[in-house]
């Protein structure tokens, strides 16, 4: 090593080491806060700000194959993007919640305010759809995370 970098070190080798310290809590620092500051973020946009709001089920036909097909309304408050939807039977006894796959993937982009759906078919019938079905959609509002809305809970609907 060159003698002027040896003697560089050894002039300031205090001056190094609080760098170093103060670089390394920084760190730490920011590796805490920034998951902290995403938690409450989601936590706080699906609770103050939700992308959808007012979802009501007003129709439910059964197919032939014991299928639910629905139909009713919904308030959209914010336009994002709906990237999917996920609907849940939820079973009484809390062990194993299962996802209900639907038939029609595409949704429709509404317009802010009252909207009207139609024809959403779900593999589940109509007695369980309204007493253990949630359902909850994610949307792209921005890049940090995906908008959750959990948007439908038969429990607390009946």
């Amino acid at each position: 090593m060159v003698q002027w970098v040896k003697d560089y070190f050894r002039e300031h080798k205090r001056t190094l080491k609080n760098i170093l310290i103060t670089a390394s809590t920084t760190i730490i620092v920011l590796a805490t806060l920034i998951p902290v500051t995403i938690q409450a973020g989601i936590q706080i946009e699906a609770r103050y700000y939700p992308v959808i709001s007012d979802f009501t089920i007003e129709k439910v036909e059964k197919t032939t194959e014991g299928n639910s097909v629905i139909s009713g309304t919904f308030i959209r408050n914010r336009r994002c993007p709906l990237e999917y939807v996920e609907w849940t039977l939820e079973n009484p006894t809390n062990e194993v919640d299962v996802p209900i796959p639907r038939y029609n993937s595409k949704t429709p982009d509404t317009k802010p305010g009252l909207n009207k759906f139609q024809g959403v078919t779900l593999y589940i019938t109509p007695n369980n759809l309204l007493r253990n079905v949630t359902g909850t959609a994610y949307y792209r509002c921005h890049n940090y995370w995906l908008t959750r809305v959990k948007f439908y809970d038969a429990r607390r609907n009946a």
